[in-house]
């Protein structure tokens, strides 16, 4: 379904329209790759409020932007206690720290 944004006097921005729920309840719009990038600000409000955006160019699917799945930490947890790292990992690492050049200006304070 191609749409056109309409202008919200409050906040100064163009918006998207209210749009339809799909079968799945989640609202769904697509739109070509040009009106992606002009508002592109506006679809990510969009996916915030749950909407899924497909972006086509020259009439073939290329993206869908929509929200991020809320994650509650567990497969980072996961990866993090996992011991993946190979036998010569530490030695890599402190070959790395030895040839690397810190002959510069410090950081700035504050």
């Amino acid at each position: 379904m191609e749409f056109a944004l309409s202008y919200d006097s409050l906040t100064g921005r163009d918006r998207l329209p209210n749009l339809p729920k799909s079968d799945n309840l989640t609202a769904m719009s697509t739109v070509t790759a040009t009106e992606a990038s002009r508002s592109f600000a506006a679809i990510l409000d969009d996916a915030e409020r749950g909407h899924v955006v497909v972006v086509t160019r020259g009439g073939r699917r290329i993206a869908t932007i929509g929200p991020a799945k809320a994650g509650n930490g567990a497969e980072v947890l996961a990866l993090l206690n996992a011991d993946a790292t190979d036998d010569g990992f530490a030695a890599d690492v402190l070959a790395a720290r030895d040839v690397a050049v810190l002959d510069g200006p410090a950081w700035p304070a504050g």
